[in-house]
C-alpha cells in the first residue's frame, strides 16, 4: 500500500502544498506496508515508523515532538544501542532542518540533548552519554558527505 493510499484508507487527515505534505496530528505506521515516505514530509506531533518496511528517512522530513523507529534498518541514520543509565537506543539523523538526536521520548538538536542529559545524569555518566551521540553526529555527516 503506499503512503497516500493508507492516508485514504484510515481517514487520516493531510495538506498538500506543490512538494509539502503536512499532517498537523501525529502519525503511527507501524505495522502498515509503507516502504516509503515522501519527501518534505511533515509530522505535527509524534511519527512512529517501528515495525515497519522502510529503509530510508524522506529528505526534508519534519517531526514536531518524538520520532520512534526500528534504527537497524533506516540507512541514512547514525545509531548506538545500550545507551545510558536504561540501555537505550539514540540515532543522530536529519530532521526539522538539522541533525537532530532522538532517545527514548526526545527529539531535538545537539544542544538540547546535551542540556537535557546535564540535568538527568551525573557527570561522568554525562560526558559518556554525549560523547557517544557525538560519534553518531559525526557519523551521519560523513554518511553525507559520501
Amino acid at each position: 500500500m503506499s503512503f497516500f493510499d493508507h492516508l485514504e484508507e484510515y481517514n487520516i487527515k493531510y495538506s498538500k502544498c506543490g512538494e509539502e505534505v503536512t499532517i498537523h496530528e501525529s502519525l503511527f505506521l507501524s505495522y502498515t506496508s509503507i516502504t516509503q515516505l515522501p519527501d518534505n514530509l511533515s509530522v505535527g506531533r509524534d511519527l512512529d515508523l517501528s515495525d515497519i518496511s522502510i529503509t530510508q528517512l524522506p529528505d526534508n522530513l519534519s517531526v514536531g515532538n518524538i520520532l520512534s523507529l526500528n534504527a537497524k534498518v533506516i540507512s541514512n541514520i547514525a545509531y548506538r544501542e545500550n545507551c545510558g543509565k536504561y540501555n537505550r537506543t539514540i540515532f543522530a539523523a536529519y530532521v526539522n532542518g538539522e541533525i537532530q538526536i532522538a532517545a527514548d521520548c526526545f527529539l531535538g538538536n545537539i544542544k538540547k540533548f546535551e542540556s537535557a542529559v546535564d540535568k538527568k545524569y551525573s557527570d561522568t555518566d554525562a560526558e559518556k552519554y554525549k560523547q557517544t551521540v557525538r560519534e553518531c553526529i559525526k557519523e551521519l555527516e560523513e554518511m553525507k558527505s559520501h
